[in-house]
């Protein structure tokens, strides 16, 4: 689904945005607790808890600390991404004549980027850079980054989306200020 917006009077003039840290640790503190709660009955507090765990179902320290662990493991996996943005100094995305910086030091030229995109998946804004070799592109990249490279040309036919709504801005904004940078790079190489 494609988002159609008219175009913003009050269209901030910015370079770079960081992440929305009040909102990212709205959703981190519920993942903290539970790591932290299922790291004290691994440590300490179990003995006591486990006999009257669900009416003494998981009585058993051979099935009970195994699901302890699974859970602590589960929620230490998907808390650390968050944890990392909360703590993160540097922007989320920074922009200028040259390209795209996005957090993850991966870098699109302007003259990589075919198009730029504002679109909606399961609620959330994305913006989507769309380059002219995303294979290369993905190639490029290691590690994380590839894997989330590849995960986004899956999802958005492109490895570069931006996903908006961790973002210290509005999704529309940043969509208007990307695709002016690009205009005017576009303009710059092409004079007619």
């Amino acid at each position: 689904m494609h988002l159609q917006f008219a175009p913003s009077p009050y269209l901030p003039i910015m370079n770079q945005v960081y992440y929305n840290k009040s909102m990212l640790l709205t959703a981190l503190l519920p993942m903290l607790l539970i790591v932290v709660s299922t790291l004290y009955l691994l440590l300490d507090g179990a003995d006591a808890v486990r006999k009257t765990f669900l009416f003494g179902v998981l009585d058993s320290p051979w099935l009970f600390y195994p699901i302890l662990l699974t859970i602590f493991l589960t929620f230490v996996q998907y808390s650390c991404p968050s944890l990392r943005k909360l703590l993160r100094k540097k922007p989320a995305i920074r922009w200028g004549a040259g390209g795209v910086a996005l957090a993850k030091d991966a870098r699109v030229a302007w003259a990589a980027v075919e198009g730029v995109e504002l679109v909606e998946h399961k609620k959330n804004p994305y913006i989507l850079l769309h380059i002219d070799h995303p294979f290369a592109f993905m190639d490029m990249q290691i590690g994380e980054r590839k894997t989330e490279a590849k995960q986004c040309y899956k999802l958005f036919n492109t490895p570069v989306a931006i996903a908006c709504a961790e973002l210290a801005v509005d999704a529309h904004d940043l969509y208007l200020a990307l695709q002016s940078q690009h205009q005017s790079f576009q303009a710059e190489q092409c004079p007619q």
